[in-house]
């Protein structure tokens, strides 16, 4: 409900998502991979107004075992921490009105790859990234992403000039209009 085709997901290492099904998919094989998982939030901050929208950041531990079936074979029975101390993951938001609803536009993640890793039965750390979405840099995903962030910096970047173009406009034609 609150992604779109056009929310661009940010992970770890560099890894970047596009639309709402490959983040779905994502956090359907967590779920699936750590079905008893816990998501305690210890910090959740938001800035913003309903014009330009908001920012949104959390932070929680995620407390969980891998019992679950995954894409590297059945659940190891490995806890996702280190020692006593759980795994905490750190997450931002942009959300904006999009066709009227509130939409994810933007998102970052970060929750311990190495750790993840730790936990399943996959043989090495690029098997993981690729599972919890993050795709190497060749990816037509990751181009599309950074084609699409390059485009929305360059439009800002119009819109600030046409928006100084047209303070400088209304300034010279108040100057005129006081003039006669």
């Amino acid at each position: 409900m609150f992604y779109n085709d056009q929310t661009i997901c940010h992970t770890e290492n560099g890894g970047v998502t596009v639309g709402a099904e490959p983040i779905i998919a994502g956090s359907l094989q967590s779920i699936c991979s750590y079905p008893d998982k816990i998501n305690d939030f210890v910090d959740i901050i938001v800035e913003g107004n309903e014009e330009e929208g908001y920012s949104f950041g959390q932070s929680s531990k995620l407390g969980n075992i891998n019992k679950g079936y995954s894409k590297y074979g059945p659940g190891t029975g490995k806890w996702l921490g280190v020692g006593d101390v759980p795994l905490y993951s750190i997450c931002e938001l942009t959300l904006r009105k999009v066709d009227g609803r509130w939409r994810c536009t933007e998102e970052w993640v970060v929750e311990g790859t190495e750790v993840k890793r730790m936990t399943l039965n996959a043989a090495d750390r690029e098997e993981v990234e690729k599972h919890i979405g993050i795709l190497p840099e060749d990816n037509a995903v990751v181009k599309a992403a950074q084609a699409a962030a390059e485009a929305a910096q360059a439009a800002a970047q119009a819109a600030e000039i046409a928006v100084k173009t047209m303070e400088r406009m209304n300034g010279n034609l108040l100057d005129a209009e006081m003039e006669e």
